[in-house]
């Protein structure tokens, strides 16, 4: 994430987790609220839904993201869209951004997979429940195989992952302001 986007983090000391949930050949899903200034198109959003938006630098063509307006604000050209980024990682947001010709302004993961921002005040943080951990390690999946070996779910005598306590710790919501 880039220091203008805020919202949620993942946050974890198991270090066979951390390259699934990144990791571009691992599939995964990211929400994001996402603020722009510009002169925005009916055509280019529909183009970014249809994967038919061209980079402006390499000319390909930019992945299909969902992608819906949220809120117009006419008088000072300012859109809040909601963009739904699958298998790609967030920084192409930018490059959408800069092929539409506007300018960024904020943005705001609200999702990672099954995890949802809900609830939580700027700054604060939760630990995730055992079965939130679970419904995460089941979403990252190989692109094109079953879910990964080693994050299927363990059984224990509690019926959860042993390790779930211990090594996952939940996530945190947005940076807290500066109080200059």
């Amino acid at each position: 994430m880039d220091r203008s986007t805020s919202g949620l983090l993942l946050l974890t000391n198991d270090v066979g987790w951390i390259h699934p949930l990144t990791h571009a050949s691992y599939h995964s899903s990211q929400r994001f609220e996402v603020t722009i200034r510009g002169n925005l198109k009916v055509e280019a959003v529909d183009a970014l839904r249809e994967g038919k938006l061209r980079h402006r630098v390499t000319k390909e063509f930019l992945p299909a993201i969902a992608v819906y307006v949220s809120e117009i604000n006419q008088r000072d050209q300012t859109w809040l869209l909601d963009l739904i980024v699958e298998d790609q990682p967030a920084a192409v947001i930018f490059d959408v951004i800069e092929a539409w010709g506007c300018e960024f302004l904020s943005s705001r993961r609200t999702e990672y997979g099954p995890i949802k921002l809900k609830g939580l005040k700027r700054g604060e943080w939760k630990e995730l429940t055992p079965n939130e951990i679970q419904s995460l390690k089941i979403s990252c999946k190989k692109k094109g195989k079953e879910t990964i070996k080693a994050l299927e779910p363990k059984e224990s005598s509690l019926g959860v992952d042993a390790r779930t306590p211990s090594t996952s710790r939940g996530f945190l919501n947005r940076r807290p302001q500066n109080k200059n």
